[in-house]
């Protein structure tokens, strides 16, 4: 592991970042500071007018920005566009985790999984019959791999990660801590005057290349067929995917958005915060459903929506805008009210 706190000069931080250092080139720094909290081992990235920030100059940290920015005093890396070089800046400070090979004395896996020699299995984990993990993948602690999952390579699982069988991870997913994938669908029948009746959950669930998925996430398995995320989506903390849902490739999540049974994301959709698709309903590619909208219909490629029920943005906003208004609509209408009553009385005593 890459030791968090390493120290790197600024003339080898400029060269990752392909900028040029002012000030002292040898100058060593070890982490990366905000305007509200620096010191002088660590950079701030500035990417907005220097003079209204709180930088402190007894502090003295260096700073990543560009030339027209750069407060006098202080030692900076001056690059084109500071904002695009913060992923770099960060990556440059980022403690590095390395697994050997292996499998942990604690773990217990069946006889009849199949694991690569470079894989790691981690302390506590556990694996089923005819699951497979392949090269380079990392279990890292009490992790659950039920009967015929897959874990593709060079994919991390963090602790406390539940696969239930049959669920297949493709290469290079990431997996954070308290995940499900692969409990059973909710779906039942209602019966009148008897419980509801459990329909069985015999589908699967695969996760493809490239995904991340959030903490405490749940992917509930087909009924029929597959639930699947797309390659290259990002799944926040605390999402729900119902079963048999589709997303398509490079969509992004936000926290606590939920998808119901069968719902379909095309490509490269956003679902912000809280928001929410009603089971079957399509989300065409390019799209957007703004923090709290609920799709309850298709929804167009490209479109913005937000709202219960959701439609276009725009409108929305104005009638938010005008329910804002009602109160004084309301107090209006009663003040009016008063009036004709008074009138009337006037006129016909």
């Amino acid at each position: 592991m890459k030791k968090k706190g390493a120290s790197i000069s600024l003339a080898v931080l400029a060269a990752k970042l392909q900028g040029r250092v002012v000030g002292n080139t040898l100058r060593e720094v070890c982490g990366v500071g905000t305007p509200e909290e620096h010191d002088s081992r660590r950079v701030v990235p500035l990417w907005g007018a220097g003079e209204k920030l709180p930088l402190d100059a007894k502090a003295n940290p260096v700073l990543l920005t560009r030339e027209d920015l750069l407060p006098s005093g202080f030692d900076a890396i001056l690059v084109e566009n500071p904002r695009k070089c913060l992923i770099p800046l960060l990556e440059a400070f980022q403690a590095v985790r390395s697994f050997r090979g292996g499998i942990h004395s604690s773990a217990w896996v069946d006889p009849g999984a199949e694991i690569h020699p470079g894989a790691w299995i981690g302390p506590q984990c556990v694996v089923e019959e005819g699951a497979v993990v392949e090269e380079g993948a990392v279990l890292v602690a009490q992790i659950y791999l039920g009967a015929y999952s897959r874990v593709g390579s060079n994919s991390r699982i963090e602790p406390q990660v539940v696969l239930y069988s049959g669920v297949v991870l493709e290469e290079d997913v990431i997996v954070h801590a308290g995940s499900i994938l692969g409990a059973d669908g909710f779906g039942y029948e209602s019966q009148k005057e008897n419980p509801p009746l459990k329909v069985p959950q015999i589908g699967g669930v695969c996760i493809e290349r490239g995904v991340e998925i959030g903490a405490n996430v749940t992917v509930d398995r087909g009924t029929i067929g597959t639930t699947r995320i797309g390659a290259y989506s990002k799944l926040d903390d605390h999402v729900h995917v119902g079963h048999n849902c589709v997303v398509g490739k490079r969509c992004l999540l936000i926290a606590f958005a939920g998808l119901a049974g069968s719902a379909v994301l095309e490509d490269d959709v956003i679902l912000a915060a809280k928001s929410g698709v009603a089971q079957h309903v399509c989300v065409g590619k390019g799209s957007q459903v703004a923090a709290c909208g609920g799709a309850t219909k298709d929804v167009p490629p490209g479109s913005v929506v937000s709202g219960f029920p959701a439609w276009e943005h725009r409108k929305e906003l104005v009638a938010q805008s005008h329910l804002r208004k009602m109160p004084e609509l309301v107090k209006r209408i009663r003040e009016m009210e008063k009036e004709l009553r008074e009138l009337k009385e006037t006129l016909h005593p």
